[in-house]
């Protein structure tokens, strides 16, 4: 055996220790970089949440009592937008319309002469028409009348009312148009419960 086997060994022994040293001190760095860090974010996370959880836990009472006004509020709200759409109609259905204001005017010794429809008015939340009467009749049973339209079911409202009177004269011609609302639109968000 040569004087140099014995230095090389010890140099590869040593070469050896050293790479195993690296490769330690490698997983190591490789451990605490995407470990230890992360396991220590999620922990200080998971920390500030549960604090952040104790505090609405606390809190919920107060919550609950200021939102119990408020989910009332909402139901009748609700009521009210489902009664609406109750007196909204999907589609426009201008006989029954028409008879609905033939047997008013009948009932209120009012005389219709003549109707016009519009054109249809397509909207982003419902659809609009207008329907035109040219009528007759004592101003009272124009007042009954109109008080006839605002009870039927379907939502209608009165866009332009011209009376006129005669001098001496019991009846009174008058034009009235009223927009007739249908085909309802819903964009209701779903609602979630919290508590």
């Amino acid at each position: 055996m040569t004087p140099e086997k014995p230095e090389r060994i010890s140099l590869i022994g040593w070469a050896l220790h050293a790479g195993g040293i690296a490769v330690v001190v490698v997983a190591i760095a490789v451990f605490y970089k995407f470990v230890y860090c992360q396991l220590h974010e999620r922990s200080v996370a998971d920390y500030e949440r549960a604090e952040q959880l104790q505090l609405l836990l606390a809190s919920s009472s107060q919550v609950q009592r200021v939102q119990r006004p408020l989910r009332e509020e909402l139901s009748k709200l609700e009521l009210e937008v489902a009664a609406i759409r109750g007196r909204l109609p999907d589609t426009f259905d201008k006989t029954a319309f028409v008879r609905e204001v033939c047997e008013a005017a009948d009932a209120t010794a009012l005389q219709v002469l003549d109707y016009r429809l519009s054109a249809p008015q397509l909207g982003p939340s419902f659809s609009s028409t207008e329907v035109s009467l040219v009528c007759t009749g004592s101003f009272a049973s124009i007042c009954r009348f109109l008080q006839e339209i605002d009870q039927l079911a379907r939502v209608t409202e009165i866009s332009k009312l011209d009376l006129a009177s005669e001098i001496n004269s019991d009846e009174y011609p008058f034009q009235v148009t009223f927009v007739l609302y249908y085909g309802a639109k819903s964009h209701d968000r779903k609602r979630e419960d919290v508590l």
